[in-house]
């Protein structure tokens, strides 16, 4: 699944969600992407990876709130997504207090907070990390194994 799949999915929810009786509609995607290593007595033991990707959508009608969400859209239809959704929110109890702003409360002049880390590190300086934290932990007197 790639960022332009995400997108045609997103846009898809929004291009479709007034056909199910959705009064408004909140989608939020979220990517991360994880390396972990370990080594023991200063030697490479495993490398892992993983790549995730979330998307949740809030539905709102008539003063309800229904969230659905997933982590692999590439076997989901929007549309599907959407039914289901649709069918949640029915039976979700009425919040007099639930809903999204009118558009004239957002704030018009966002700032690019810059939340985005996109430095990656190669799998030997990941290495060389792991093992100078081992050794030092190893110099301790109180310390007779690491994993």
């Amino acid at each position: 699944m790639d960022k332009k799949n995400i997108k045609e999915f997103s846009n898809e929810i929004l291009d479709n969600y007034k056909k199910y009786n959705i009064e408004n509609i909140e989608i939020s995607t979220a990517e991360t992407i994880n390396v972990s290593l370990k080594t023991r007595k200063l030697q490479l033991e495993n490398i892992e990876r993983s790549k995730n990707i979330n998307i949740n959508v809030n539905l709102y009608k008539d003063n309800k709130k229904a969230t659905i969400s997933a982590n692999n859209i590439e076997k989901i239809n929007p549309v599907d997504f959407l039914e289901k959704g649709s069918a949640m929110v029915k039976f979700i109890p009425v919040d007099e207090f639930c809903g999204l702003p009118e558009n004239k409360y957002y704030e018009k002049g966002l700032l690019d907070l810059d939340l985005v880390d996109e430095k990656t590190h190669s799998d030997e300086d990941l290495i060389d990390q792991a093992k100078t934290a081992e050794e030092i932990m190893l110099n301790s007197k109180k310390i007779t194994n690491t994993e």
